[in-house]
């Protein structure tokens, strides 16, 4: 991260807003990062190994995560995403109409 405020002789940063979030994109799932930002710290891998264990168990493999109650989303932030995407059709109708330029 220090590299983010270095800079070459040329005055360019040695590491770039973009690299960062490449960086963290690329993170293992089992990271804190990752973690953190919603992820159940199971790689695809995981997940695959998982699916074979319910095909022939029958059940889901007990340590497959759930999701949490943290993670899900709460109902007024819901609502408010509802309405956002009502007022946006709206305004694509009007600009599709030209009420709107």
């Amino acid at each position: 991260m220090r590299d983010y405020w270095r800079r070459d002789r040329g005055g360019r940063r040695l590491l770039t807003l973009r690299q960062i979030a490449v960086r963290v994109r690329h993170l293992p799932p089992a990271s804190a990062v990752a973690r953190a930002l919603g992820g159940s710290g199971w790689s695809t891998t995981d997940y695959l190994l998982s699916d074979v264990f319910h095909a022939h168990a029958g059940t889901a493999h007990p340590a497959r995560p759930t999701p949490d109650a943290e993670h899900a989303e709460a109902p007024d932030r819901r609502r408010a995403r509802t309405a956002a995407l009502a007022r946006k059709r709206q305004r694509e109708q009007d600009i599709a109409a030209g009420r709107i330029t």
